[in-house]
């Protein structure tokens, strides 16, 4: 299994939300996401970090070399204040097994 982190700032939840959706049937449905998860940080009411699984790197690289990944990736940057960042994560083990 593969992860990748998206932590970001926005202010207009309204938008992040419609975007968000419109990424999931996308994703879930044409592209290689398996899930994802959307948290926003305690600390701080407009911080956000996205969590989205594949079954392996290559399926995220897949993915990422969608146009319609990198479309969204961009009206995503254009909602941001701040960010957005990535952290790739290779899961090396898993609990409850």
């Amino acid at each position: 299994m593969f992860v990748q982190m998206i932590e970001f700032t926005c202010n207009d939840r309204e938008k992040l939300d419609g975007l968000a959706n419109e990424w999931t049937k996308d994703a879930t449905g044409e592209g290689t996401v398996q899930r994802a998860v959307l948290g926003r940080r305690s600390e701080a009411d407009d911080r956000y970090v996205w969590i989205v699984y594949f079954e392996s790197a290559d399926e995220a690289r897949r993915n990422s070399e969608r146009a319609e990944t990198g479309s969204y990736a961009q009206r995503l940057q254009r909602i941001c204040s701040q960010g957005p960042t990535f952290v790739d994560l290779d899961i090396v083990d898993h609990w409850p097994r």
